[in-house]
């Protein structure tokens, strides 16, 4: 995974593109996210409130209304699977310190972001 920072959000996002089968493991954050889909397609299965709930989100196409975007609340495990080949995401946060609270610039604290 790669981090970049750009004024008040960090970008995290798998380095390359994902081919159809590819992801990351389950896992849960201490804080809200959103994750945008910018190429293909991903499955997005959640544990929420003890249900598994599942979602696709993907990038805009002319055939599709743009669903690209998910809020990921604090403490929902969750896990992401490409549907297609050259699929690519980006998780955004907040700058956070290390006792969690948001901040406005970039603290160096890579807790924050995942």
């Amino acid at each position: 995974m790669s981090i970049r920072v750009i004024g008040p959000l960090g970008i995290r996002y798998p380095t390359g593109l994902q081919a159809e089968g590819d992801g990351n493991d389950s896992h849960a954050h201490t804080f809200d996210h959103v994750t945008i889909c910018t190429l293909g397609a991903y499955r997005v299965e959640a544990m929420v409130d003890g249900e598994r709930v599942v979602t696709e989100i993907h990038a805009p196409r002319p055939d599709k209304p743009a669903t690209n975007m998910l809020l990921i609340k604090a403490g929902v495990e969750h896990k992401l699977t490409a549907l297609e080949d050259n699929s690519k995401y980006e998780c955004l946060y907040l700058h956070r310190d290390a006792r969690g609270e948001l901040v406005e610039h970039y603290t160096g604290w890579p807790k924050a972001y995942g």
